[in-house]
């Protein structure tokens, strides 16, 4: 008790020292009171930690900073088996995870059953591409949302395959029938070139009157191109029934001269009936002091002539010679005489009989050759570009002409290049009665000319 006194009456005098001693004091009092009866000292009580100020709240106080939760969603894709799939131009693999705006997705996906499952994805739009080898690429644009299950389906549509089919030969028919639908897929005339298809098994029928028709069976696979030339094989030609040859009339050679600016067109006609005689001679002579006579006659069977130049002619030629079409007895010349005033013409006609009339009735062959005569002719049109110059002149453009009378070939042979297209179109265009050897169709050719006046 007296050191007690002292030192408050130290505390009353001195103001400093007295804070000294009261902090002395605390100490010895806080070590009194953890020391156990043992001598041990216990372990001070731990005070609860105090939290950092942060934003300030209706107390004063700052609250702590809790970020808020977003709620994620989840994508369910069903595509056909051994797809490859984007999304947001990431490919999805088997590796079970996938980065989407610089985040890691969980995944799921194996192309054999071609399900693919995301986890964890933000709600928003996304792009999906689907691709798969012979199919259209897929591409659309979907939508997700946490509280839905976004199950999106993905339909490919398989690449069309490609046909082309070529006849050799001109206007035939080619039909498609779909084996595995059993419909008719289409009716094409000369050829199809490229004509897409659905992937499948088809027959190609090609058909043409006289020809043997030819059947094709064919597998086309997605994407592919395939190329047929079928063959078409001609029926044979019917015999034709034995006619007897008409009777031969003994006609007069008669002669008719006109005048076709410098030309003189002649025209003989007659036959002897005489069908014993294989040779023979006709000889014209007209003008002049001398007076017009015809000597010879033609015997009315096939035959070959020769025109032979004698006296005051500059240029002659046989512009219609003996056919079937005027029985075989008219014989049409045009000449381009020397001197047409002052001196006769004259000219001889030489033919040789190609069979007896006895052979002619008994069908035996005779190689008569009756060339195409046209029976549908088109015009070419003036080229626009020919319009600006001063060009004119004859186009000769030689044709193929086929056993059915199409044209099937046309090539300009001389004339103006300027008209040589559009007179080879025009060609094109003619349509013609099919030559004959002893009455069956054969290809043939001829020479048409065109004409280009200004």
């Amino acid at each position: 008790m007296r050191r007690s006194n002292s030192v408050v009456f130290t505390i009353a005098r001195e103001t400093k020292p007295f804070l000294f001693v009261v902090s002395l004091l605390l100490l010895q009092v806080n070590a009194a009171a953890f020391q156990r009866p043992g001598g041990r000292p216990t372990a001070p009580p731990t005070l609860p930690p105090t939290t950092a100020p942060n934003r300030p709240n209706g107390s004063g106080t700052r609250a702590p900073n809790v970020k808020p939760n977003v709620p994620l969603a989840s994508m369910t894709i069903m595509a056909p088996t051994g797809c490859r799939i984007w999304i947001n131009d990431a490919e999805v693999d088997s590796s079970g995870k996938l980065t989407l705006d610089k985040r890691i997705i969980k995944t799921s996906y194996l192309p054999d059953t071609g399900v693919v499952k995301l986890n964890g994805l933000k709600p928003g739009s996304y792009h999906i591409v689907v691709r798969k080898p012979d199919f259209r690429e897929n591409m659309q644009d979907v939508e997700i949302f946490a509280d839905r299950s976004n199950v999106f389906s993905v339909v490919l549509t398989p690449l069309p395959a490609k046909l082309t089919v070529s006849p050799p030969i001109g206007d035939a028919e080619v039909e498609l029938f779909n084996l595995d639908t059993g419909a008719f897929a289409g009716r094409y005339l000369n050829q199809l070139s490229q004509v897409e298809l659905s992937p499948g098994r088809y027959r190609v029928t090609t058909s043409k009157s006289g020809y043997r028709p030819s059947t094709r069976e064919v597998t086309l696979r997605a994407g592919e191109s395939i190329y047929l030339e079928p063959l078409l094989e001609s029926l044979p030609t019917p015999t034709p029934t034995p006619t007897p040859a008409p009777a031969i009339p003994n006609i007069p050679m008669s002669l008719d001269v006109q005048k076709q600016d410098k030309y003189l067109i002649l025209r003989l006609q007659g036959s002897s009936g005489d069908h014993t005689k294989t040779i023979g001679s006709i000889n014209v002579s007209f003008g002049g002091p001398a007076k017009n006579y015809v000597t010879g006659n033609l015997n009315g069977l096939p035959c070959q002539v020769e025109f032979i130049k004698l006296e005051n002619i500059a240029e002659g030629s046989v512009v219609e010679a003996p056919g079937p079409s005027n029985h075989w007895s008219v014989l049409v010349v045009r000449i381009r005489p020397k001197d047409e005033k002052r001196r006769p013409i004259s000219f001889a006609i030489n033919w040789n009989s190609l069979q007896t009339s006895g052979l002619l009735r008994s069908n035996a062959p005779s190689n008569i050759f009756v060339p195409a005569e046209a029976i549908q002719k088109a015009e070419p049109s003036f080229p626009p570009e020919a319009r600006k110059t001063t060009v004119s002149g004859t186009v000769s453009v030689l044709v193929v002409i086929d056993s059915s009378g199409s044209v099937v070939s046309a090539k300009a042979l001389d004339g103006p290049y300027i008209f040589r297209r559009v007179s080879e179109e025009a060609a094109r265009k003619w349509k013609f009665r099919p030559a004959t050897t002893d009455g069956r169709s054969v290809e043939s050719q001829q020479t048409i000319a065109f004409k280009f006046e200004r």
